[in-house]
């Protein structure tokens, strides 16, 4: 273990989103003192901002190609109420350790709750909350196969065997995330300016 090496470019920590050189470095070597393909085996980076560990591993073409934790898919979304932060910001943190049948899961969860926070009655099916979200047009025009993507995928994390793979996660993430600022940001937003 060499500490305080290089580290051969620039990264992104998964913890606060800073983006840039890590303040220290831990990188293992091969016992012959190289790395794979001249790239370390694995490295510990220690972000400059929050000073939060970083691991990377997988090389491929020069690049890591695997980083726990990952950083953070989707964008902050503000003005969200209490509980529907809390499950999106829990999404989003599933698949920063790769946890993606987690975070489609939750993701059909975000779907539930902002119908409730819309006003549909709790303990209802899942498809009572998407026709609720559906019939009081909080979808865009033409999401529904988006919707039914998340229930899908969603229900394929609750009930089947398998896992969800990264790029359906990563979709169903991206989607809640526009429809999360469409709900509650954007109109949040629109009546700050009114005020």
């Amino acid at each position: 273990m060499e500490r305080d090496s290089v580290f051969p470019g620039p990264f992104q920590c998964g913890h606060c989103g800073t983006k840039g050189v890590p303040s220290q470095s831990f990188i293992l070597l091969r016992p012959d003192g190289t790395g794979q393909a001249g790239r370390p085996l694995t490295c510990m980076l220690i972000c400059p901002a929050c000073f939060k560990p970083t691991h990377i591993s997988d090389w491929s073409n020069g690049r890591p190609t695997r980083q726990i934790p990952g950083i953070l898919v989707g964008d902050d979304v503000q003005h969200l109420p209490p509980d529907v932060e809390a499950v999106y910001g829990e999404a989003r943190k599933a698949m920063t350790v790769e946890a993606y049948t987690g975070a489609a899961h939750l993701c059909r969860k975000i779907l539930m709750n902002v119908a409730v926070s819309q006003g549909a009655k709790e303990k209802e099916t899942f498809q009572v909350y998407v026709d609720y979200l559906e019939q009081n047009h909080y979808f865009p025009k033409g999401s529904m196969k988006w919707v039914d993507h998340i229930r899908h995928k969603g229900n394929d994390a609750a009930h089947h065997l398998g896992p969800v793979s990264k790029a359906d996660a990563v979709e169903l993430i991206n989607f809640v995330d526009v429809l999360l600022k469409q709900v509650f940001e954007f109109p949040a937003l629109m009546q700050a300016k009114k005020t």
